[in-house]
C-alpha cells in the first residue's frame, strides 16, 4: 500500500467501538482483529468493512 493510508479513528475517545474487520477479498488484503492490514499474495482491489453495532464503514483498498 505505496503512497496512501486511510485512517479511521477508533480510539476509546472518538466513541466508535470497533466490533468486527473483514476484506471482502483475502487473497489480496487480510485485516487482523485490531485492524491492521496486510497485503496478500495477488494485486487487485479489495474492501475492508469496520462495523461498531448498527454503524458500518467501508474502506476501498489497491494493493500493487
Amino acid at each position: 500500500m505505496d503512497g496512501f493510508q486511510e485512517i479511521l479513528n477508533t480510539s476509546p475517545s472518538s466513541g466508535f467501538k470497533v466490533k468486527s474487520w473483514k476484506s471482502n477479498n483475502t487473497s489480496i488484503a487480510k485485516v487482523s482483529s485490531s485492524g491492521k492490514i496486510t497485503a496478500g499474495k495477488k494485486t487487485g482491489k479489495t474492501t475492508i468493512t469496520v462495523r461498531s453495532g448498527k454503524i458500518k464503514k467501508k474502506i476501498a483498498v489497491v494493493i500493487k
